[in-house]
């Protein structure tokens, strides 16, 4: 028996929400890790800071009208809400009111509805995997571009593009969070692809060497300290594939 186009309109228009409210997010992410107003010329006359943070609240939005919301937020999602409300308490105790505004809602609050809108739009990994392959290849392909444009700042390297790239203690970080993740695209990729991969680790390994940044250097450290780790874990296991269920140790 076919279903009734009572039934499919409105379960139809849900599927569209959910669907526009993971573009939302997928959107934000590329603009605010790709900057694209750094290297169109031009682009730079249009807000795209408040365009990004709009796509994250029509994301949430829509997401909340799709009516497929029903799990509990978790602790961690709860926290960070819990932190957003005590920074905007804190505005009117600030040496800096103005300041301090313009931080909470234009930098943090976009924070806070991405948290919100990947707990609630997230559901599968090809659309987590898709989101994290957007930022580690906006945060690769701009340190490739900081490192060929050789673009310093009082001898240490800073990124091409500005927003969170343009201080070097920042680029470290930002390149230290996403360098395990380049690394585990790299090991998925085939061809072509696998070679730009590891072209993107090594100059990110580069990149927070010319930023010296001992925070930046103490991040991938502990992270180049867990890839080897997890590759020496999955190297060892390998042969228990298939067998795990034979009393195997895979844990």
């Amino acid at each position: 028996m076919g279903v009734s186009p009572a039934t499919s309109k409105p379960e139809a228009r849900k599927r569209n929400r959910a669907k526009g409210a993971y573009l939302a997010l997928l959107a934000l992410s590329a603009l605010y890790f790709g900057r694209p107003e750094d290297v169109i010329p031009g682009l730079g006359m249009i807000p795209l800071a408040k365009i990004a943070g709009g796509l994250a609240l029509i994301g949430l939005l829509l997401s909340l009208m799709s009516g497929k919301v029903k799990q509990k937020f978790a602790p961690e999602t709860k926290y960070v809400i819990a932190l957003f409300v005590w920074y905007c308490i804190t505005i009117p105790f600030a040496a800096w009111h103005a300041g301090a505004f313009t931080v909470v809602t234009t930098r943090l609050s976009k924070a806070v509805l991405v948290a919100v809108l990947v707990a609630l739009v997230v559901k599968e990994f090809w659309q987590l995997k898709r989101l994290v392959w957007v930022q580690a290849a906006a945060v690769a392909g701009m340190t490739v571009m900081s490192l060929a444009l050789h673009h310093t700042q009082g001898g240490r390297l800073v990124g091409a593009l500005g927003g969170v790239f343009e201080n070097p203690n920042d680029l470290a970080i930002n390149i230290a969070l996403n360098w395990p993740i380049c690394v585990g695209f790299f090991f998925m990729a085939r061809g072509l692809k696998k070679v730009l991969w590891a072209v993107a680790v090594l100059a990110m390994l580069i990149g927070v060497e010319l930023t010296y940044s001992r925070s930046g250097f103490l991040a991938i450290s502990l992270a180049s300290v867990l890839v080897i780790w997890d590759c020496w874990a999955a190297a060892l296991w390998w042969p228990c594939r298939g067998i795990m269920w034979r009393g195997c140790p895979v844990s």
